[in-house]
């Protein structure tokens, strides 16, 4: 177990990292939860029909990790190494200036309910704030209570306007569904 400190300054216990995704972690991505449609039921992106797609999102990793410097990120946890999920940026500005960052989590369903998630978030707070990202932005669906709950407790708050449109692919991919934009700024 690694010691932190969370983005309020208090002391933590860190039982997961974030790193780079890389083409070794293919078939813990897909088998994990990139292939689960509940699992991504919330999330922006499709569910990975095949081991090609979670070969495409590496892809797109790697090249928002040469644009930016950062981007995807995949939740090990520190005593296994196990890879649990996944967390990461999607990076908004000029050139490689990054004021404007939005941020998401997606935990494999056998390792939820154990603060994951929570602690993915914080780790993602300081990673961003040490980039010199200025706010951070989630959009996050209004049925998703567990994710309005994280959010909102590391001092999301909605944004103006409140409701921004999202496809989540799972729900309806032609149709997009109203999401709470939640922003913090620092």
């Amino acid at each position: 177990m690694l010691l932190g400190v969370s983005h309020t300054g208090e002391p933590t216990r860190e039982y997961i990292h974030l790193r780079r995704p890389c083409k070794e972690d293919v078939r813990a991505i897909f088998d994990g939860w990139a292939s689960d449609s509940e699992t991504t039921r919330y999330v922006g992106w499709p569910t990975h029909q095949t081991l090609d797609d979670t070969y495409a999102f590496i892809a797109f990793s790697d090249d928002q990790w040469q644009k930016w410097g950062c981007g995807p990120l995949l939740i090990e946890h520190c005593e296994t190494g196990t890879v649990i999920g996944s967390a990461g940026f999607a990076f908004f500005g000029a050139g490689t200036m990054v004021e404007k960052a939005e941020v998401g989590y997606v935990i494999a369903p056998e390792h939820r309910r154990r603060g994951y998630a929570t602690e993915a978030l914080r780790q993602s707070i300081t990673l961003a704030q040490a980039r010199g990202v200025m706010q951070l932005s989630a959009g996050v669906h209004p049925a998703n209570t567990v994710s309005r709950h994280i959010v909102e407790n590391h001092g999301f708050v909605p944004g103006n306007p409140s409701t921004i449109p999202v496809i989540f692919p799972q729900i309806n991919p032609n149709k997009p569904e109203h999401a709470i934009n939640y922003v913090l700024d620092f």
